[in-house]
């Protein structure tokens, strides 16, 4: 009997070990055609305030996607390839969106996103969170919901056309604000009016930021002065179209009596808000401080850094995660109450960020190693690493703040791309790398082929404002321009 048992056993456990080496128990994932093969509806999840003079919306657009074709957003696509891959929910949203969503659940950390490419070519990413599948245009989050399992048969003929092509022929023009930072001058910054008037582009450049403002134009200037004991402090300097100047020199935490130089640059100005970084440095060590004020000519001097609170739409701080840093200050602060932050450029929009605690130094070489020794101390820089805060900056900070080629299409035909803007009627798009612009025409929502104009870059100049204007006001600001250079 106990043979009978062992026989028995040894069959048994032969059987799983040989199911075990044959069969792999892994859970396969979707495939491409489960997951989006047939036609779903666009409906609308998230939506900030339309551009002016935006015609229709696409919520409620049929889209259509199979092996062979995809019909998305009123175009069709061929010879169609996808790719699946697995990513971190709130560090692509951000990246992609410049914000986190609030109304995302955030129960997922990793999320399925599915690369669509025509011809080699990437046209659109779609995410699948949790049970809802999305997609992202113009910075607006949309959700699709499946209306038959079968994609349409002719999407040729089943393109809905949901743009009115007259509003992409309207002129458009930006004033391009540019800083650059000089060791002995200090920071430099230049304007670029880029128009695109009647399918023409063209170029003019004014020796310093032309701010527009509800009351009217101002010159925007650096001005360096000098203490007794040779001490620096730079100034920010406004004024108007008949001369009378403003000039903006708060110290903050830096007592007037203190010999130390300030150096100031603007990171971000806009019609009624600025963002400035501040070195405060002396002979024994250097110091980022970061605030924003509002851009208001009346008090201007006068002003206190302005809480994030009033910046954004979040009134809640606790889902606020930095990229590089879940254990954040930031969650042990009030949003209403937080304001060492700053504004920058980054990749193609307008975002927050604040310096980590922690001090990054120059070299490799432990900090110690220069306590005490003068010569390796005069290689010192203390220095504060940049995080980004996942919040989207307001609407009444910058009212234009989206680009409507993806990021990837741009890095596609511009593969040293670091940043970009375009109008808001979508016919004219400028292309940053670290040593030039590219002025492009975009033509059926894709860059034109080439750049009709390229700008090379002084030193490291970084965009600190994109003003924009359509239709009559194009000319005006033209005119404006032309006046200022012929002085």
């Amino acid at each position: 009997m106990k043979r009978l048992i062992v026989l028995i056993l040894i069959v048994i456990n032969a059987f799983i070990f040989t199911a075990c080496g044959s069969f792999n128990l892994k859970v396969a994932n979707p495939t491409t055609k489960t997951l989006i093969e047939g036609q779903w509806k666009i409906e609308r999840v998230k939506v900030p305030n339309l551009p002016e003079g935006a015609k229709d919306s696409i919520e409620g657009t049929i889209v259509s996607f199979s092996n062979e074709e995809v019909l998305l957003i009123g175009k069709v696509y061929e010879n169609i390839s996808y790719k699946v891959k697995v990513v971190n929910k709130d560090a692509y949203l951000y990246d992609v969106m410049g914000y986190i969503p609030d109304n995302i659940n955030p129960a997922d950390e990793d999320i399925k996103v599915l690369t669509i490419s025509s011809n080699n070519t990437f046209i659109k990413d779609i995410m699948f969170i949790e049970d809802g599948v999305y997609l992202i245009e113009d910075s607006i989050l949309y959700q699709l919901v499946r209306v038959d399992k079968e994609p349409l048969q002719s999407v040729h003929n089943s393109i809905n056309h949901i743009n009115d092509d007259s509003y992409y022929k309207i002129d458009s023009g930006v004033l391009i604000g540019l800083r650059s930072q000089e060791d002995e001058e200090g920071n430099e910054y230049r304007t670029l009016w880029v128009s695109n008037v009647n399918g023409e582009l063209k170029v003019e450049e004014i020796p310093y930021l032309l701010l527009p403002r509800k009351n009217g134009f101002f010159k925007v200037t650096n001005k360096r002065e000098y203490n007794e004991e040779n001490y620096f402090k730079d100034i920010i300097v406004f004024e108007d179209m008949n001369g009378k100047k403003i000039e903006f020199h708060n110290d903050l935490l830096t007592a007037t009596n203190e010999n130390v130089n300030i150096d100031r640059g603007i990171t971000f100005i806009g019609n009624d808000f600025m963002s400035t970084r501040t070195y405060k440095c002396n002979d024994e060590s250097q110091e980022e401080i970061l605030s924003t004020y509002v851009l208001d000519l009346n008090t201007l001097g006068f002003n206190k850094p302005i809480p994030l609170g009033t910046l954004t739409d979040t009134t809640d701080m606790s889902n606020v995660i930095l990229s590089s840093d879940k254990n954040s200050i930031l969650k042990n602060n009030d949003i209403n109450s937080f304001t060492n932050f700053a504004i920058r450029r980054k990749q193609g929009r307008w975002s927050f960020y604040t310096l980590s605690q922690e001090k990054a130094y120059k070299s490799r070489t432990n900090k110690k190693e220069y306590d005490g020794n003068e010569e390796k101390g005069k290689n010192f820089e203390a220095k504060h690493e940049k995080i980004d805060i996942t919040l989207r900056v307001s609407e009444k900070i910058a009212r234009h703040d989206e680009i409507f080629i993806p990021w990837q299409g741009i890095q596609k035909q511009v593969p040293s791309a670091v940043d970009a803007i375009s109008s808001p009627n979508r016919n004219l798009a400028v292309i940053r790398t670290k040593s030039k612009l590219y002025i492009y025409k975009i033509v059926n929502n894709n860059l034109d082929k080439a750049s009709e104009i390229v700008v090379p870059l002084e030193g490291k100049e970084n965009i600190v404002m994109a003003e924009w204007a359509e239709g009559d006001y194009v000319g005006y600001w033209s005119d404006q321009v032309n006046l200022l250079k012929s002085k």
